[in-house]
């Protein structure tokens, strides 16, 4: 009996141990109930309010997203059904580093899909992706070592998808993929082990649960953190002069982005386009969507609201200037004309001018997709560019810069990117 007794003790401690661990003093616990058991994660909402509250609104549902599989807004919790379709588990001996990590949450079955808006990056010096992390995962593909396998789409681009890693530390995601969470008690780390051990697809998300405990965490709100939200938006058409307009409930604030498409029979629609809202122009209390050419017309509309977004709607008039970090240092400035679409080009490498020859930049709310091609630069060059601050003249943020080598697009470094206004 006493035996038993001493046994049933313990139990009681090693599961006291084991809460006390989960807990760790933070309040705010993400239960991530999966096939092969449940993973608690400590979130760290203090450090990473907005990554914090971005996943739980997505996980409980409680934030509008678009489905990437049908197109349509929806508030169904989105990590629920979500298998781990990548899953890296390439072990070595000390000191040689291991690759132990699993994604999920595209809201797809594979690595294509976001919830239609992405998130400021928050980095903290004291979250690192040392052994049973879980951050943002922009990672844009997998192709291999030889080809730059955990490519990460660049800043200022997560959205849902999200990394755990095993027990392996990846410093090269630090300040790339944004920490938020961190697995501390051995049953879950055991059940991250078996998902790693598993391989793709072979682990699936049942449900998430968010627990709160003590004030601090009980008095965190997840909607008061300036997040981006995407939806239809509020108010009314209006005909006038041969046009369709759309007047807004609420006028358009910077980094607003009002998407549409028009159809003439709902089956067949025009191509989507975005008006984005920036510094450049005043609060928008009515957009035009097109002149008027048929007897009646369908329109589809969304609405993305990027609180703080410092993305320019065009490059006109403006001077990007892109420099990779490290020992060698490689300057890129290109100065565009009034169209946004021309200019001149500078190459650091051999101190070249040229002119650019063709551009696409595409903005959302904290940061665009930018692809070039010039007279003197060698090869097109493409990057994402993340805005983070301003002052007076300039935008002020970072990059992610790749070179086209047919037929792959390689990577050319990371670094800072600065934008005249």
């Amino acid at each position: 009996m006493k035996t038993f007794s001493k046994l049933l003790l313990s139990l009681v401690a090693l599961a006291l141990a084991a809460r006390a661990e989960v807990n760790d003093g933070e309040g705010l616990v993400a239960q991530i109930a999966t096939n092969r058991g449940t993973i608690a994660v400590i979130l760290e909402y203090e450090k990473a309010p907005k990554t914090v509250a971005n996943f739980i609104t997505l996980a409980e549902g409680t934030r509008t997203r678009i489905d990437p599989t049908t197109g349509k807004l929806t508030r169904q919790p989105l990590y629920n059904g979500q298998t781990f379709y990548s899953v890296v588990n390439e072990f070595n001996f000390p000191p040689l580093p291991s690759t132990i990590y699993a994604l999920t949450g595209s809201g797809s079955t594979d690595s294509n899909g976001e919830p239609g808006f992405t998130i400021p990056d928050e980095f903290d010096p004291s979250l690192r992706h040392t052994g049973y992390a879980l951050s943002m995962a922009t990672v844009a593909n997998f192709t291999g070592q030889f080809f730059g396998s955990e490519i990460n789409r660049g800043p200022n681009s997560g959205g849902s998808q999200i990394m755990i890693t095993g027990n392996s530390t990846h410093t090269r995601f630090d300040d790339i993929n944004a920490v938020f969470g961190r697995i501390a008690d051995a049953a879950s780390r055991a059940v991250v082990d078996a998902l790693i051990f598993g391989g793709a697809g072979t682990t699936t998300i049942t449900n998430v649960t968010i627990q709160r405990t003590g004030q601090p965490a009980i008095d965190f709100d997840e909607h008061a953190q300036g997040l981006p939200t995407v939806g239809l938006p509020q108010g009314q058409f209006r005909i006038e002069s041969g046009a369709t307009y759309f007047d807004h409930d609420e006028p358009l604030e910077r980094g607003s982005i009002l998407s549409f498409s028009r159809s003439g029979d709902l089956s067949t629609w025009s191509p989507e386009v975005n008006r984005h809202i920036s510094s450049a122009l005043a609060p928008e209390a009515s957009t035009q969507l097109d002149s008027i050419g048929a007897d009646k017309a369908f329109y589809n509309l969304f609405l993305a609201r990027n609180p703080g977004g410092l993305s320019p709607a065009n490059l006109a008039n403006r001077t990007l200037v892109i420099s990779t970090s490290g020992s060698n240092v490689i300057t890129y400035t290109f100065a565009f004309d009034a169209t946004g679409l021309g200019g001149t080009a500078n190459y650091s490498v051999d101190g070249s001018d040229g002119t650019i020859t063709s551009v696409t930049y595409v903005p959302d709310g904290y940061g665009a997709a930018f692809e070039i091609t010039t007279s003197n630069i060698p090869t097109p060059l493409r990057a994402r560019l993340g805005f983070d601050t301003e002052d007076e003249t300039q935008i002020i943020g970072r990059h992610f810069l790749e070179g086209f080598n047919d037929p792959f697009w390689s990577p050319i470094g990371r670094g800072v990117a600065t934008l005249t206004k």
